[in-house]
């Protein structure tokens, strides 16, 4: 687990969908997400990956039926996918800070998430049964090993016919998109009220580097703590000497920052 700091030009500094939140430690998949993205930052990084997913499912829908030429432009396309899995949300995010910068509200929260949830259902059901009602008209047969011409063009078309055209409008979205360039002025600002809103309500105002500085200390002492409460009992139970084992741990972990360094 490592800190996150401005990662990215923001991407990953707060959660999806609560930039109030102030510090926090990011997953492995954060980090090298963080990292591919670079210098590109998230719209132009989500404009490449949906570039590539909308070209690999124009290779795909040209010869569907041959399995490795399927296989290897189905992995490309979800490749291509990977920013509306993890980065585009990010952009959402910053929407609503933007919101906020100009109106003073704060629009997400769990009333926000439970209306999209039921949005998005209400969308996907409907097409979910007309996914099975045209396969059958179709005459999809599970007992059949080869499926008849307009069962293989209609699964091409909803695998790889539909992500090239949410690709589509992905990448005419973000291309009006503008909001990214202005997100560390938009940032400064919020943090700067939530400052002298706790300040005027007279709580202790802690700057987002000190407050990310304990956490990471109460994070050592607590692993630290934990290690010589194992490495004791391991030695009660093996019958080891705790002061000669704690003392290779030790030259080994300086030996590793040493190499690092």
């Amino acid at each position: 687990m490592k800190e996150i700091k401005l990662l990215s030009r923001g991407i990953f500094e707060k959660r999806i969908m609560d930039s109030h939140v102030r510090t926090r430690t990011m997953t492995t998949k954060e980090f090298v997400l963080g990292h591919l993205i670079g210098p590109l930052g998230v719209r132009k990084f989500s404009i490449l990956g949906f570039s590539l997913a909308a070209l690999a499912g124009i290779a795909g829908l040209l010869n569907p039926e041959m399995p490795v030429w399927a296989i290897v432009t189905g992995f490309i396309k979800n490749v291509g996918l990977i920013p509306y899995a993890y980065v585009t949300a990010s952009l959402f995010s910053s929407a609503l800070d933007n919101v906020e910068y100009k109106t003073g509200m704060r629009l997400d929260g769990m009333l926000g998430i439970a209306v999209i949830g039921v949005i998005q259902g209400l969308i996907y059901s409907p097409f979910a049964g007309l996914y099975e009602t045209i396969l059958l008209r179709k005459g999809f047969d599970a007992g059949l090993a080869l499926q008849s011409p307009g069962v293989i063009r209609w699964i091409s078309f909803c695998f790889w016919g539909l992500d090239i055209m949410i690709a589509a409008v992905y990448i005419i979205v973000l291309l009006l998109y503008t909001l990214e360039r202005k997100i560390p002025e938009i940032n400064a600002a919020l943090l700067e009220r939530r400052k002298q809103a706790e300040l005027k309500n007279g709580v202790e105002w802690i700057d987002p580097e000190e407050l990310s500085r304990r956490e990471r200390e109460e994070i050592a002492r607590e692993h630290e703590e934990n290690r010589i409460a194992d490495l004791k009992a391991k030695c009660e139970k093996k019958g080891l000497d705790f002061e000669a084992e704690n003392e290779k741990y030790l030259k080994k972990k300086a030996e590793k920052e040493a190499k690092k360094k």
